[in-house]
C-alpha cells in the first residue's frame, strides 16, 4: 500500500508539471532550455534545464522526484513563456504553491519505515521567480508533515486511478471539466472511451446525451470516432492546449486516422520529438487520402455489451451516422513527407 502511494504522488505531482507546460501553450524543449538560462542569469546564476532531462522527468522516466531547484526553475520558465504570450501568470500557482505540491509528493513517498528528514529545502529568496526579502514557507521536521494529509491526498488518488485507467491521464482531467448536463460534452468522453476501448463506459456517455442505440456493431462506428477526436485535437490546437489535442490526435491515429497523424507530427516536430514525429509522419503518409486503415475494426469487447445495446432505446448519435468525410492533412495529399534536420 505503501508503495502504491508513493506512486501515486510521484504521477500527481508529474501530471500537475505537464498541465502547467500545457496552460502555457505547450513550449518546446528547446524553449524551455532557453528561457529557464534567461532566468536564471537574471538572478546571477547559470543553471538551465537540460532538453534530454526535461523530458525525461516530465515523461516519467526518472524514478524519483525532481529536485525543488529543477522545479523551481521549471516553474519560473513556464511563467516567462506566459509573461510572453501575454498570458495570466498567478492561476499557473506560485512558487510557494509548487513549494507545497512538491512537499506533498515528496511527504507521500516517506514510508513509516522512512520518515522525513529533518530539513526539506523550500524556496530562498534567491530562487528564481522569489524577489528579494520575501519570505519562504518553512520546511517540515522530521516526523511532521506542515499540514499535509498525506493519507487523504493518497486516497484522492486512488480514487481517480480508475478514471486514469478508463480514460488516460488527459482524458481524466478532461473528465473532471465534464458537464454531465452538455450533449457535447457527453459525446466528447463517448469518443474518448470509444477509441480507449472502454464500451461500457462510452454507452453511459452516449446515454447521458441521449444518443444511445445499438451502433457498437456498425463497421463505421470506430472511423466516426476517430474522425471526432481529430476534429476535436484541431478545436483544442486552435486554443492553444496542446496537450489535449495530442491526445485526441493520437486517439485518432491510433485507429488510422492519417490526417490526424499529420497533425500530431507536427507538433512533436515542434516540440523537439523528432523520432517520434518521424513515426508519426510515415503512419500519415502511409495512407496520404486521409482515410482510415482501421475500417471496420471492431474488437471482442464490443461484442460482450451487443445485446443490452441491442434493445436501448435511443436515437444514433448524429455526428456517428456512417463516418463523416475524412478531414484532409494539413499538408497536400501525397505531398512530401515531414523534414527533419
Amino acid at each position: 500500500m505503501a508503495d502504491q502511494h508513493r506512486v501515486a504522488a510521484h504521477r500527481a505531482f508529474l501530471d500537475q508539471l505537464n498541465e502547467l507546460r500545457e496552460r502555457v501553450g505547450g513550449p518546446t524543449l528547446s524553449e524551455i532550455h532557453k528561457l529557464s538560462a534567461c532566468v536564471s542569469a537574471k538572478e546571477g546564476k547559470r543553471e538551465k534545464l537540460a532538453r534530454s532531462t526535461t523530458h525525461d522527468i516530465l515523461n516519467g522516466r526518472r524514478k524519483g522526484l525532481p529536485t525543488w531547484s529543477w522545479v523551481a526553475l521549471f516553474v519560473s520558465a513556464c511563467h516567462a513563456v506566459a509573461v510572453e504570450k501575454r498570458l495570466a501568470v498567478e492561476p499557473l500557482g506560485s512558487l510557494e504553491d509548487w513549494n507545497a505540491r512538491w512537499m506533498t509528493a515528496r511527504a507521500a513517498r516517506q514510508s513509516a519505515e522512512d520518515p522525513l528528514p529533518d530539513a526539506v529545502p523550500a524556496p530562498l529568496a534567491s530562487t528564481p521567480g522569489l524577489q528579494s526579502g520575501d519570505t519562504a514557507p518553512s520546511p517540515p521536521v522530521a516526523g511532521e508533515t506542515a499540514g499535509i494529509d498525506v493519507a487523504g491526498a493518497s486516497a484522492l488518488w486512488e480514487e481517480g486511478q480508475r478514471d486514469r485507467e478508463v480514460y488516460g491521464r488527459i482524458g481524466a482531467r478532461l473528465l473532471a471539466e465534464t458537464d454531465a448536463e452538455d450533449p457535447q460534452a457527453c459525446m466528447r468522453m463517448a469518443v474518448v472511451a470509444l477509441l480507449r476501448d472502454q464500451p461500457t463506459s462510452a454507452y453511459l456517455w452516449l446515454y447521458r446525451a441521449g444518443d444511445a442505440a445499438g451502433m457498437f456493431h456498425r463497421p463505421s462506428m470506430l472511423m466516426a470516432a476517430a474522425e471526432l477526436a481529430c476534429r476535436y485535437g484541431r478545436d483544442y490546437e486552435r486554443a492553444e492546449r496542446i496537450g489535449v489535442a495530442m491526445f485526441f490526435y493520437r486517439l485518432a491515429g491510433d485507429h488510422g486516422h492519417a490526417a490526424a497523424a499529420y497533425q500530431l507530427a507536427l507538433i512533436q516536430q515542434r516540440k523537439d520529438e523528432e523520432h517520434a514525429a518521424t513515426m508519426w509522419s510515415s503512419s500519415s503518409s502511409a495512407d496520404p487520402g486521409g482515410y482510415f486503415r482501421t475500417a471496420g475494426k471492431i474488437t471482442s469487447s464490443w461484442a460482450q455489451i451487443s445485446d443490452p445495446l441491442d434493445k436501448a432505446n435511443g436515437v444514433m448519435p448524429i455526428g456517428l451516422i456512417g463516418a463523416p468525410a475524412a478531414v484532409e492533412p494539413s499538408s497536400p495529399a501525397g505531398g512530401p513527407p515531414l523534414a527533419f534536420p
